[in-house]
């Protein structure tokens, strides 16, 4: 598996939670040697942000249909939309963490500009993404 057309990854993100979990197990268990197993990984981080999420980041708590509808929606439509979510509902982590690795991982020559109301929440995400890409084997 060297990478995902788009009519492939356009029905990968169709596929429902329970689907798309034992769709991601079958490529996982596909993959007989580590270099193999490496490179579906890859494929599947660039393609699918929920499972970058979910199994690269290892974001077990968003193992829910709530979080996987949200996530949807954000690759469905990344930009151009002002996100007003309520405390709690993964805006951070699917917008702020997960899109930004994910454009990185698409596109390493992308710049991206991490604003907030103050300084230090900022640079608190730029860590918190730099310390993924840099200790996350999987990325």
């Amino acid at each position: 598996m060297d990478s995902l057309g788009p009519d492939e990854v356009k029905r990968l993100r169709r596929l429902p939670l329970k689907q798309l979990l034992k769709y991601w197990d079958a490529v996982e268990n596909s993959a007989r040697e580590q270099e193999k197993l490496d490179q579906a990984v890859r494929v599947l981080c660039k393609a699918d942000l929920y499972y970058l999420l979910v199994r690269a980041c290892g974001r077990k708590d968003m193992l829910n249909q709530f979080a996987f509808e949200r996530t949807r929606e954000v690759e469905a439509n990344p930009d151009g939309y002002l996100d007003l979510w309520a405390r709690e509902h993964y805006k951070s982590t699917i917008i702020t963490f997960g899109e930004t690795i994910h454009d990185i991982l698409n596109n390493p020559d992308i710049t991206i500009g991490i604003f907030s109301h103050t300084r230090p929440i900022a640079k608190a995400f730029l860590r918190q993404i730099m310390r993924e890409l840099e200790s996350n084997k999987a990325l």
